[in-house]
């Protein structure tokens, strides 16, 4: 099964005053995870894994999990792909990553893509957090997903409870029945319901 995350900022203490997360989220993170991922999964990690002491947090929180690691890289994740191969990742994504799936063609990336092209249903990312926008791009992505039916999908680890999310489970939850009048072929059946 693949699992999203998106957002950990393992060991950046900032981040519990910026975001609200309680002061154990490491700990909380690391416990979620290991319950949650097993060697026949696919965890696929949307960026900004740590800030700073890069070595330490793969050692102690990357490596030990039993799945298939891919990374799409984040504005924090300053190290080389090469590195991060070496690290414990499967495969390393510069900026984005496509998929097909049972609701359509899906792109994963740190930040949000805008406008998403017309061939894809979703953009699942992180970047933005639980704050409110901060930027004028921010606010205008945000007020677009009201009116074009939440094409975007937030996957950072506040809006998570603290655990990796089943990618089919999340988009399930963002699917509707005006999602396939829209999206499916005329004249054809969906293979699921």
């Amino acid at each position: 099964m693949f699992f999203l995350i998106a957002d950990t900022h393992f060991l950046h203490n900032n981040i519990i005053k910026y975001c609200g997360r309680p002061y154990h989220y490491n700990e909380l993170l690391e416990e979620n995870m290991r319950k949650t991922l097993t060697r026949d999964d696919v965890l696929i990690h949307l960026g900004d894994i740590c800030l700073g002491r890069d070595a330490y947090v793969h050692a102690r929180y990357i490596n030990p999990l039993p799945c298939k690691k891919i990374l799409i890289r984040g504005n924090h994740d300053k190290q080389s792909s090469k590195w991060y191969l070496e690290h414990g990742w499967d495969v390393v994504f510069e900026k984005t990553m496509y998929l097909l799936t049972k609701y359509g063609n899906v792109i994963l990336s740190h930040k949000p893509i805008w406008p998403i092209p017309k061939f894809y249903r979703y953009n699942i990312h992180g970047h933005l957090h639980n704050k409110k926008p901060r930027t004028w791009r921010c606010l205008l992505l945000k007020m677009a997903n009201w009116f074009v039916g939440k094409r975007h999908i937030l996957v950072s680890v506040e809006d998570l409870n603290y655990r990796p999310v089943a990618l089919d489970n999340l988009i399930g939850q963002h699917w509707n029945k005006a999602d396939q009048m829209i999206f499916t072929p005329k004249g054809t059946s969906l293979p699921f319901k």
